[in-house]
């Protein structure tokens, strides 16, 4: 089901998107840089193999 924020407006979701590239995104490229970015790959495959994926993400986190 699709809830529609009372904030949804044009004006207020392009300043969200804008935040977003200006202080979330740069983050990206601290934690590419760092070894510290996992990244998945989301697929239908994906979602219905969901414990593999966690699995994945645990291995991950404890071999850091």
């Amino acid at each position: 089901k699709l809830v529609k924020r009372s904030d949804d407006t044009e004006e207020k979701i392009r300043k969200r998107l804008k935040e977003y590239k200006e202080k979330s995104y740069p983050l990206l490229g601290y934690y590419e840089r760092t070894g510290k970015l996992f990244k998945v790959l989301v697929t239908e495959q994906v979602k219905k193999n969901e414990k593999e994926v966690l699995k994945e993400i645990i291995w991950f986190i404890e071999n850091q």
